[in-house]
């Protein structure tokens, strides 16, 4: 209830600033229906685009670029649904996007994108555990937490380097056999072509996929679960809100797994970006590995150009 004695529009700007807890029934439902959507543009979408006659690079725009855009437009829908408005410190502000400052954090965020290399380089998991403890001393943590902290950062990473080899069996568990149609289409993804594009001098090419397509991807994904998602749902689980979210993040992602075991693979990752993104408070970390996951297409693009 308002103070008498309290200013109306301060009064309407902390109800605009409370958030509004995010309990797991329409978490579900915030990370289903895009899944949903991408899933069907994938499985359905590619097959009736083809019969159709289009060019495969006009697909790809269909079934990849539409949907991308529109998690970005989620996101910023979602802003202004909070009535909240176009003002960047405000925006900076709620989807923690303040600028990384501090050893630890920087440590935090170079262990999590080491992490996040997509290339199996040897000694890429030593090394992301090294940075994650280094993280953990330059907080400044002291006595028993600090150590459990530690322990449990170099016993993650320890399962997600053998997490190929542990998780196997669960291959057997299979959610739906890809259609021909996925696997083919994304074969065209070669060295010199791209959807049917031959890449040798289109420089355009790789400037187009930084952006509309990583920066869609990207900031879509991170400004909506990241940004607006965690901090609601740290309302109803506090600190183990990275783990549902993680968990989440990961189910969302069942268009690229058909079984349980490469479901479960991409968790660790997927975690650990969690974590680090509600240990921070700040949405960079995310943003910054998610690139680094994301660019071995963006680089074989730029092979071929330079080819």
């Amino acid at each position: 209830m308002m103070n008498a004695f309290q200013d109306p529009a301060a009064a309407a700007a902390t109800e605009r600033d409370a958030l509004r807890p995010l309990g797991l029934p329409m978490a579900i439902a915030w990370f289903g229906i895009p899944s949903a959507v991408i899933t069907w543009s994938l499985f359905v979408g590619i097959g009736l685009l083809r019969s159709a006659g289009y060019p495969a690079f006009g697909i790809f725009l269909a079934v990849f670029i539409l949907p991308l855009s529109c998690l970005f437009a989620v996101a910023l829908a979602g802003y202004r649904w909070e009535q909240r408005p176009w003002n960047w410190p405000l925006f900076r502000d709620r989807m923690r996007l303040q600028t990384p400052r501090g050893a630890s954090m920087w440590l935090w965020i170079l262990g999590l994108t080491v992490l996040w290399i997509p290339i199996p380089l040897p000694g890429i998991y030593p090394v992301a555990a090294v940075l994650g403890g280094l993280a953990v001393l330059a907080e400044g943590a002291r006595g028993r937490r600090a150590g459990t902290l530690l322990a449990a950062v170099i016993g993650f990473v320890t399962f997600a380097a053998y997490a190929p080899q542990i998780l196997a069996p669960l291959g057997s568990v299979a959610f739906y056999t890809m259609p021909v149609e996925v696997n083919n289409f994304m074969g065209q993804i070669q060295p010199g072509s791209f959807f049917g594009i031959a890449l040798h001098g289109q420089w355009w090419l790789p400037v187009f996929y930084l952006f509309p397509v990583m920066f869609l991807n990207i900031f879509g994904e991170e400004l909506l679960w990241r940004g607006l998602l965690l901090p609601r749902q740290e309302l109803v689980y506090g600190r183990w809100a990275w783990v549902v979210h993680g968990l989440l993040w990961t189910a969302f992602h069942i268009f690229w797994a058909p079984n349980l075991a490469l479901l479960l693979m991409r968790a660790p990752g997927y975690l650990a970006l969690a974590f680090v993104c509600q240990r921070l408070q700040n949405t960079w970390p995310g943003i910054i590995a998610h690139f680094v996951g994301n660019s071995p297409v963006l680089l074989l693009i730029i092979g071929g150009v330079m080819s």
